[in-house]
């Protein structure tokens, strides 16, 4: 059977802990699997970060679109995942390991109930949180 496999985020300034997560995405889903990407919308970050992007959506979709491992992508504008998990029935939803002591669950307005409920299976993978978006913004701001 195929695996379908999502991951979401903001995916502002592109690193390299983006890149990872994406092929972990792909070694989950497998042969003949399926990565689905869910891009916060600059309207989402904004109101959650207090200040905008500074890659706007659209090229940020274009960026991850560019993925040969990424089957189709989609925008976040929701603080609840529910009715992503709902429409796509992914198999798996992966995060980075460096959510694990942030609640992913409640951030993002889902339950281990609703997911068991759907199937879908929260997965984390390794994030070495080597640099990320905001550790770039902070710099370019010095």
């Amino acid at each position: 059977p195929m695996t379908k496999v999502m991951t979401i985020g903001s995916f502002d300034m592109i690193h390299a802990d983006h890149v990872r997560l994406i092929r972990w995405c792909a070694k989950l889903a497998g042969v003949g699997g399926k990565v689905l990407v869910g891009i916060n919308t600059d309207r989402f970050y904004e109101n959650n970060r207090g200040y905008p992007p500074l890659i706007s959506q659209g090229d940020r979709a274009a960026v991850i679109s560019a993925f040969e491992d990424v089957y189709t992508w989609f925008y976040n504008d929701s603080e609840s995942l529910e009715r992503y998990i709902e429409e796509f029935k992914p198999d798996l939803l992966a995060v980075g390991s460096d959510w694990h002591s942030r609640d992913y669950l409640s951030q993002t307005g889902l339950t281990f109930d609703f997911l068991l409920a759907q199937r879908c299976a929260l997965v984390y993978v390794p994030s070495p949180e080597s640099v990320h978006s905001s550790q770039i913004r902070e710099r370019m701001n010095k």
